[in-house]
């Protein structure tokens, strides 16, 4: 029985494990390009570890989370046990007198480690689900490691860091396993959405959704497969609620109060579709313009901080146009594989939540941790498959296209984020 719970743990890691030398060059390459950007943001600026300042950039609670875990504790319930150990090498630091520079520059590492691998999962979704060759995979995941949310996270000790690398690790894990007709152990679900619920409470869905698509539905195991999503999603709930001290009415109450602040928003200084394209969806793929501010994203003043402007070049629109379209075009060509849906369904609970309900819509850049990896997964779907040789050559090229101008703008725009918050942010 030991060796046989030792070996599955050993199944799990040989899966998760880089194990060619183009999975080692993309883990590699993330690193390379992340690490730096963090060493040197830590080094000059004070950005990321100001001590007692939130909305230094865009939203982000950097800085409380840096050194508790997290602001808000019912809605990331489980952040105060999974942090504890790098909280209290922040005490040691401190108590013998070292620069809490280190612990900053710890902390960015783990940053830049977590989106590196989340890039390395999202490279094996393609080549190991999809079997895309290497041609097609690094059109897609090479611009990927230059998205604007990969690039802000590698730096960002934020709930959506660990969130991008808790997601994108169990779309890929559980896709594996379908697609190879193998079973997922009611356990696992219990176990990941437990992770991924504690670290933000809307996410749980997300770890148990693939459950309906384990199997071709049919009369003889929808019972069976209920009665899996039944038990996990009620083994997760009571683990999170116990987590909080079943403190359900606090929890209610401060996410009542979080609902009315963030949603049905009225008075947009910009309509919905707006939002979506500049700052949702389309601003982490490809960086808005930035700028430094006195006021929030609220519109209340506050002690400043760099904010993102909406898009203001066509060429901005017509590159996140393009890439919805090919999305899509994905999505229809392949509507009937049961895989697909497991993205597309995570995904829409995302645009549920920040564009129907408009929980968070004036600082929803910041969500992207949460979906990004859905972009390429999605995009990968579009060359699965496929028999045209003409619509094959024309996607290539369009990918690469859009490929090289994320990759331009991004970089533009990431200097100058550096150089804004040595302005604002000096050490």
């Amino acid at each position: 029985m030991e060796k046989r719970k030792f070996t599955v743990i050993t199944d799990y890691l040989s899966i998760l494990l880089p194990k060619t030398k183009y999975e080692y060059l993309v883990l590699l390459f993330s690193l390379i390009l992340y690490y730096p950007i963090g060493v040197y943001l830590s080094l000059t600026t004070d950005i990321i570890d100001k001590d007692g300042r939130v909305d230094m950039y865009f939203g982000f609670d950097n800085s409380i989370c840096l050194k508790y875990g997290s602001m808000f504790e019912v809605t990331h319930p489980i952040n105060g046990i999974l942090y504890f150990p790098i909280i209290c090498l922040n005490y040691i630091i401190n108590a013998v007198g070292y620069s809490p520079k280190i612990y900053t520059l710890i902390v960015v590492f783990l940053c830049a480690f977590f989106v590196s691998y989340s890039n390395l999962f999202v490279y094996k979704y393609l080549t190991k689900i999809l079997k895309l060759n290497i041609k097609e995979t690094l059109i897609i995941i090479f611009p990927y490691t230059f998205y604007t949310c990969n690039l802000l996270l590698s730096f960002t000790p934020e709930t959506f860091t660990f969130s991008l690398f808790l997601l994108s690790l169990n779309i890929f894990l559980v896709s594996y396993f379908i697609s190879n007709n193998k079973k997922i152990h009611t356990l696992y679900y219990v176990f990941i959405g437990t992770l991924i619920g504690g670290q933000t409470i809307t996410n749980t869905p997300k770890a148990v959704i693939p459950i309906l698509f384990e199997k071709n539905l049919n009369k003889k195991n929808y019972i069976n497969v209920i009665k899996k999503l039944f038990i996990s999603s009620l083994l997760i709930t009571l683990i999170i609620l116990a987590s909080l001290r079943f403190r359900v009415l606090e929890f209610l109450g401060v996410n009542m109060e979080r609902a009315e602040m963030f949603a049905f928003l009225k008075n947009l200084e910009h309509g919905i579709h707006e939002y979506f394209i500049s700052q949702f969806f389309g601003g982490n793929i490809l960086f808005p313009s930035v700028y430094l501010s006195k006021t929030n994203v609220w519109g209340t003043e506050n002690l400043g901080g760099i904010y993102s402007y909406f898009y203001d070049s066509w060429t901005q629109y017509l590159c996140i146009f393009a890439i919805i379209i090919i999305i899509l075009i994905g999505i229809f060509k392949n509507y009937n594989s049961r895989l697909v849906w497991i993205p597309v369904i995570s995904f829409g609970i995302d645009f549920f939540l920040h564009m129907i309900l408009k929980l968070g819509l004036f600082e929803s850049i910041i969500y992207g941790g949460h979906f990004i990896f859905i972009v390429p997964i999605l995009l990968g779907w579009s060359f699965y498959r496929n028999s045209s040789k003409k619509y094959y050559n024309v996607l290539c090229i369009v990918l690469s296209i859009l490929g090289l101008y994320i990759i331009y703008n991004n970089t533009f725009e990431i200097i100058e984020f550096v150089r804004l918050a040595q302005i604002e942010f000096p050490h």
